[in-house]
């Protein structure tokens, strides 16, 4: 049995897919539907709670014929209004069989996915570290280098696959880590708004980590809490000043110069740390 969607932004614009199985529909349609996530269809991106309606139909066989079929019918139709009519494909779905009762009974997000729990209790991965970073690459590289060294699973979030979502929807969906290594590097030059009137040479500048990492920190601190979040930083850089109680380890090139010290850390948060 074949299955085929339409999602519907108004009565004939959206998104369309034939030709599915019951399995590729329910994973990739129905789930992020009941559960209120993004879905991606034909490379784009769509809210559940923005469709004005989804329509899901069942046939045996495929409806390449069924396309065939309207497409004649379209050639020789010489009403001035066919321009205006969907696509063939699009019509082609209202043919089948409607069974989207069967899988469409629930409101956009009004069931939360379980994720199901790890001996931990904590039910996120203890061998993956987020590595929050700024503009400094060779300490960012280093980093990774040396969580691979005792066997952990750092992740960077420019690394990972985009699969169509938007940055905060992709940073969210990484994010389901037991640690997170913050690397505040001084990346931005800025100062005080009453620095303005003071003449160039008498401001007091300061050197800051860039905004995204100042964010990513504050969401990992809230999520975490803040024994599993550790802030290697570099001398000169503007530490947060409502962030105090954190970990906080200066370096100057390496996090070897910390590394012992990590590695402990890591270790009691319940991280699979394995040395070689």
């Amino acid at each position: 049995m074949l299955y085929h969607i339409k999602l519907m932004k108004s009565i004939d614009r959206g998104e369309c897919k034939v030709d599915i199985t019951e399995e590729e529909l329910k994973k990739r349609y129905v789930e992020p539907y009941i559960h209120g996530e993004t879905i991606v269809i034909n490379g784009s991106t769509m809210d559940p709670k923005e469709l004005w309606r989804v329509k899901i139909t069942q046939s045996e066989n495929t409806i390449n014929s069924v396309i065939d079929s309207i497409k004649q019918k379209d050639n020789i139709d010489k009403s001035p209004y066919k321009a205006f009519r969907a696509s063939a494909k699009w019509r082609a779905i209202d043919i089948n069989k409607d069974v989207t009762d069967t899988y469409i009974n629930v409101p956009p997000g009004s069931r939360i996915r379980n994720i199901p729990e790890k001996q931990d209790g904590i039910g996120r991965d203890n061998k993956k570290v987020f590595i929050v970073h700024g503009h400094d690459i060779e300490l960012k590289n280093d980093v990774e280098l040396f969580l691979r060294s005792i066997n952990l699973d750092p992740i960077v979030l420019h690394r990972q696959l985009d699969e169509g979502l938007t940055v905060i929807e992709k940073f969210e969906k990484h994010a389901n880590v037991n640690y997170a290594i913050i690397l505040l590097t001084p990346d931005d030059v800025g100062f005080a708004h009453v620095e303005i009137e003071k003449e160039e040479k008498d401001r007091t500048i300061e050197y800051r980590a860039r905004q995204n990492v100042i964010f990513e920190f504050g969401y990992f601190t809230g999520k975490l809490s803040r024994k599993n979040v550790c802030c290697i930083y570099k001398e000169g850089v503007q530490l947060p000043s409502d962030l105090n109680g954190l970990i906080y380890k200066q370096v100057k090139k390496s996090v070897e110069e910390v590394g012992m010290f990590l590695m402990k850390e890591l270790k009691s948060c319940g991280l699979e740390v394995k040395f070689e």
